[in-house]
């Protein structure tokens, strides 16, 4: 069920959401939507089912009945998948050649392929690859606090990733290049340069919320106060209200005029952010008029 794992709706009748990852969700779902009660899933006697094989003539059929009414759904949840929903997003959808939404991301956005590949192996620029190992972290969310915690709210952002990847812009990079010594001597504050870049400097940090990280051979720490040495994302410095003590080198990015990807990318995005996809009836009744 790759598919239909992350997908949700809302059942009209009753308003309350279900995760389609789920067979029986599954189920309801198509009921609902092709009006065709055989897509429900059969309920089954709790005292028995599932604690004892069938005993009865009776009960063997009602297995028979609930195992054909799964394979109806399963086959009708495929046919939505390539007939309705996929359509949204390719033309000719054909199910044996997807295996994930990632696959049909690919196909539907056609990301530029921006390194050179030998064999399995693919060729990385040496300022890209810098970034890579050196100023990209995780792990916030995994952070411990020693002592006693008091009471906490935790705060969540919905489809974090793809709003981080409009709001950066990150779909025209097609290139980083070295700063330039006058760019980096007029720097007081890591906001200095627009939109953003890549500092490799001495920092210090004095943020309980956002610290600094520093990498070592073991985990990520980060400092809430002190001064750390590496390379550094603009907006990671900004965020920890870092000061800038030394600045030694830095990358900056270069974008594409091609706003194209980037307006495709930001349109479903959005879509999704504000739960007002097109709605799939609608879609399917105006295919079948």
């Amino acid at each position: 069920m790759p598919f239909y794992k992350p997908l949700s709706s809302k059942d009209q009748a009753t308003g309350e959401v279900l995760g389609l990852g789920k067979l029986e969700n599954v189920g309801r779902f198509l009921s609902n939507y092709y009006e065709d009660a055989s897509l429900q899933k059969m309920k089954m006697d709790p005292t028995w089912f599932g604690k004892r094989r069938p005993e009865t003539e009776e009960e063997w059929a009602l297995i028979d009945e609930r195992v054909r009414a799964d394979a109806r759904i399963t086959s009708r949840a495929a046919e939505f998948l390539e007939n309705d929903l996929l359509t949204r997003f390719l033309s000719k959808p054909k199910l044996n050649r997807y295996y994930s939404w990632g696959t049909i991301t690919r196909e539907y956005f056609r990301f530029p392929q921006r390194y050179a590949r030998m064999g399995r192996e693919v060729i990385i620029p040496q300022y890209h690859k810098m970034i890579h190992d050196m100023a990209e972290f995780a792990g916030r969310n995994e952070a411990f606090s020693i002592g006693a915690t008091p009471s906490l709210f935790y705060s969540d952002v919905r489809s974090l990733y793809p709003v981080s990847v409009v709001a950066s812009d990150a779909l025209r990079i097609v290139d980083v290049e070295p700063m330039t010594r006058e760019e980096l001597n007029v720097m007081t504050r890591p906001s200095d340069f627009v939109p953003y870049c890549w500092l490799y400097g001495a920092f210090k940090s004095r943020d309980d919320l956002w610290g600094l990280p520093a990498r070592t051979s073991q985990r990520n720490y980060y400092l809430s106060d002190g001064t750390v040495v590496g390379l550094y994302h603009s907006l990671d410095l900004e965020a920890s209200k870092a000061k800038i003590h030394e600045l030694y080198w830095g990358l900056k990015p270069v974008f594409s005029d091609d706003r194209g990807l980037h307006e495709k990318y930001a349109n479903l995005a959005l879509q999704r952010i504000e739960g007002r996809y097109a709605d799939l009836r609608r879609s399917v009744v105006s295919r079948n008029s």
